[in-house]
């Protein structure tokens, strides 16, 4: 089984998740760049919150993906739950609006 990462590369590194065969595949490149995926290996799809997730889900299967999934709540649920996680505080976001977001470092 594979983890999919969708999110930008900028948040990325502040939540990682911590398991083996994480696949970053970010949302803005993902329909160039989903051929480098295996396709018969069970896969599960993150991103942040899970707005985009289903979407890509959905695009792998259409694609003939079969064994696709995601979680509703993503890496936020995923923390909560108390799943493998490391955190690099260098890296937390920080920003009044979306526009403005941006690592520390």
């Amino acid at each position: 089984m594979i983890l999919v990462d969708i999110r930008p590369e900028y948040e990325v590194n502040y939540r990682v998740f911590d398991v083996p065969n994480v696949y970053l595949l970010p949302f803005s490149s993902y329909r160039e760049s989903f051929h480098n995926l295996p396709k018969r290996k069970p896969m599960i799809i993150v991103d942040s919150v899970g707005i985009k997730s289903l979407q890509v889900a959905q695009f792998l299967v259409d694609q003939g993906f079969s064994q696709v999934a995601y979680i509703i709540g993503n890496v936020i649920e995923w923390e909560h739950c108390d799943l493998p996680l490391t955190k690099d505080v260098d890296y937390q976001l920080n920003g009044g609006c979306a526009c403005m977001i941006k690592s520390k470092k």
